[in-house]
């Protein structure tokens, strides 16, 4: 390896070893951030959880639930329209 004549021997190896120690801080830090958001989240998702709970639906059923009353919501719109006159329908 040879050196540049303005550079001292280990300088190199220094800098690089100081870019190696501020790369694993940061790695820490970005750790920590990540396991902080990670237990928000799950706080989070117990809650909602909890709340589909208090409505008496499992969570892992509240899509078809919802896509129950979707279509229960739909069928009881057509049946209203339908008592509507025609010449009504639509008017706003």
């Amino acid at each position: 390896m040879a050196l540049h004549k303005f550079e001292t021997p280990g300088v190199g190896i220094t800098v690089k070893i100081n870019s190696l120690k501020a790369a694993i801080e940061k790695g820490k830090e970005e750790r920590v951030k990540a396991q902080t958001n990670k237990e928000t989240y799950e706080k989070q998702l117990k809650e909602t959880e909890d709340e589909i709970r208090a409505l008496h639906v499992e969570p892992a059923k509240i899509e078809t639930v919802i896509a129950e009353l979707g279509a229960e919501i739909e069928k009881n719109l057509a049946e209203v329209e339908a008592l509507i006159p025609e010449q009504y329908r639509g008017v706003m």
